[in-house]
């Protein structure tokens, strides 16, 4: 009964971290983004994933140099990878 109980926990832990893990992270991963894998996301790159927003990679480009590092992707959106 009690490995019964077990198992029935586990599996629901399991489940829950999957519907979890499929959740929309609200932003696209500057690894992906980034498709020549450069460390920069040229405008060309960034209009791949958001269609005519060019006022957007206007304001994320902090230094104003025509690509977004890193810092200035995740500087919007909170950090991620």
């Amino acid at each position: 009964m009690n490995r019964m109980c077990l198992l029935l926990a586990v599996i629901i832990i399991c489940l829950t971290s999957l519907s979890l893990a499929d959740e929309e992270k609200g932003h696209v991963c500057f690894r992906t983004v980034d498709s020549d894998k450069d460390g920069k996301v040229t405008l060309q790159e960034f209009e791949k994933y958001f269609k005519d927003d060019l006022e957007r990679f206007k304001t994320i480009d902090l230094n104003k140099d025509g690509v977004l590092t890193h810092d200035e992707y995740h500087e919007p959106v909170g950090h991620g990878s």
